[in-house]
């Protein structure tokens, strides 16, 4: 019953589960890094300029104003006809120009490439610099008990798949920690703009915003971004009647084929949207 427990008042399994299955692959099956990561220290003195400057020019919270919708795109974009774009939102986001809504974009490799940035596309730099520092300053701390509760779930995952190192305690406290700073940020963010629903590409990678927007009674939509299959561990929970409090409300699928995942949540709306770029 691990997505019923609590860290800190926090579903701690929900958050940490695909970062333990990516962990236990790359041992097991060699799976290899999905994507290219710069940590040179050049690298990173580059990106904390970035964050500063982004953080003061493309602010989230600059401005009074509300939105109908928030949209969370894909920071990996691609170049189509000489433009940089994310290709599941690109479509979505002309044919809605009429209402109002903003775009929050993460660093992609530490770098924003989307071309014609509009005053509505803002960064996530601000939270990210935000959030370093203050987990840094005043980390989240767990008790003994729930300590005591992550390493005999470690040892059982040990125990399960043999001459593995899962460092479960060291994946919880981490996760624990941006999760927690992250989600105070985009409450206040909704809470500023009041938006009546949020949309965002990879739920597994932006959990701490859906949970955020579903504390607020936001209903949070996400785009289809890849292969939903019975081998994707992000939309498999074994029983589909399992009740997740951090996934969500509605999928936008690229058809009917791909709603009929065995392990996925029955709780989840599933609406056809196609994939626009793709037809094109």
């Amino acid at each position: 019953k691990l997505f019923n427990q609590k860290i800190q008042g926090i579903y701690f399994w929900e958050t940490v589960r695909f970062a333990v299955f990516n962990n236990l692959s790359r041992q097991l099956v060699d799976i290899g890094q999905a994507h290219t990561k710069r940590n040179s220290w050049q690298d990173k003195l580059v990106a904390v300029a970035g964050l500063i400057i982004n953080s003061i020019t493309k602010n989230p919270f600059h401005g009074k104003y509300k939105v109908d919708f928030l949209l969370f795109d894909h920071p990996r974009k691609i170049n189509v006809d000489g433009k940089e774009i994310d290709i599941y939102t690109y479509e979505f986001i002309e044919a809605n120009k009429h209402r109002k809504f903003d775009i929050i974009e993460a660093p992609y490799l530490w770098r924003h490439k989307t071309s014609n940035v509009r005053l509505n596309r803002k960064y996530s730099d601000n939270e990210i610099l935000q959030r370093n520092l203050k987990k840094n300053v005043n980390p989240l701390k767990i008790d003994n008990n729930e300590r005591t509760r992550i390493i005999q779930l470690e040892n059982k995952i040990i125990k399960k798949f043999g001459n593995v190192k899962v460092n479960l305690l060291n994946i919880t406290l981490k996760t624990l920690n941006n999760f927690y700073y992250k989600v105070n940020y985009y409450k206040r963010l909704f809470i500023k703009r009041k938006p009546k629903s949020i949309y965002v590409v990879v739920s597994y990678t932006n959990i701490p915003i859906i949970a955020a927007a579903k504390g607020l009674g936001i209903k949070v939509i996400e785009f289809q971004h890849g292969v939903i299959s019975d081998y994707h561990f992000a939309y498999n929970f074994g029983e589909p009647t399992k009740q997740l409090q951090y996934f969500p409300d509605k999928l936008l699928t690229f058809g009917e084929y791909w709603g009929k995942t065995k392990g996925f949540p029955k709780q989840t709306e599933i609406e056809v949207y196609g994939f626009p770029y793709l037809n094109r």
